[in-house]
């Protein structure tokens, strides 16, 4: 089957929805587990400085996982029309989302997912797409806190926000460490990308030789500020769609199983027979 699709309307009158739409799409890792019938932990490879829509995230983003049936994936991002479009390809498929908001408000996801056998994804697609709404309409103030939209520019461009974007690389890292006014040396030393940045707490900045407390605190709230606010895991709310299209996926897996098995019986009883 190629070309399998599904639309939904997120209904909000919050003006910030689209923004939320955009950052569900775009941050699999951080979204996809919330809620996807079948949830994946992945590990994000970040893309080029230069190439990112926001924080890491762009055009060269991979999303690796171990999927359900024990193989691994790389999900990896090729396309960003700000606000408006994200492509991304893994092995033979290709996944499109459009986003856009409509005149009454609302914001309209449209996925497409090209690629060969893919017939018995579609009812697991309409479950998917149906939680990934009911999850933006509860969440869309937690969402925005966890990713702040972007600023407009005065020709109306969507800019990304360069004053508070993460750092990746060790050498960002240290320029941006050397702009507060700390020693980068021991950063470099240490290795410090984005991930270990976002991680850092008052023990590791006095491993790292910043022994004054108030610097550290200081440090640490530059840091808050670089991921924007992030989201505590109490801020998001839990909506009842999620466990719906859980048990609903495991009946439809329980059910190609069973597919599966009469007919390995029926080729097994025209062979003896």
């Amino acid at each position: 089957v190629i070309g399998m699709l599904a639309t939904v309307i997120v209904s909000s009158k919050r003006p910030d929805t689209l923004h939320a739409c955009f950052m569900v799409c775009l941050k699999s890792d951080l979204y996809q587990p919330k809620y996807a019938n079948i949830p994946m932990t992945y590990s994000v490879t970040p893309c080029q400085r230069q190439h990112a829509f926001v924080d890491g995230y762009g055009v060269g983003t991979v999303f690796t996982a171990t999927n359900a049936l024990g193989v691994k994936e790389a999900v990896k991002v090729v396309e960003v029309v700000p606000l408006t479009r994200i492509v991304c390809e893994v092995d033979k498929a290709r996944m499109t989302y459009n986003t856009r908001q409509l005149p009454n408000g609302d914001c309209e996801i449209h996925y497409i997912m090209d690629g060969p056998n893919l017939g018995s994804f579609q009812p697991h697609l309409k479950l998917q797409l149906n939680t990934m709404k009911a999850f933006i309409e509860a969440n869309v103030a937690a969402i925005c806190k966890d990713a702040p939209p972007l600023e407009k520019s005065a020709g109306g461009n969507i800019e990304a926000n360069t004053v508070n974007s993460v750092p990746v690389t060790v050498d960002e890292v240290c320029d941006w460490v050397a702009a507060q006014g700390v020693d980068p040396g021991p950063f470099r030393e240490a290795s410090i990308d984005q991930k270990l940045l976002l991680q850092m707490d008052h023990e590791m900045l006095e491993e790292l030789g910043c022994s004054s407390k108030i610097k550290r605190t200081k440090l640490l709230n530059a840091i808050t500020d670089l991921g924007g606010g992030s989201s505590s895991k109490d801020d998001f709310v839990e909506v009842p769609q999620h466990a719906q299209a859980q048990q609903a996926q495991q009946t439809l897996f329980q059910l190609s199983q069973t597919q599966v098995t009469v007919q390995e019986v029926r080729r097994s009883n025209r062979y003896h027979y």
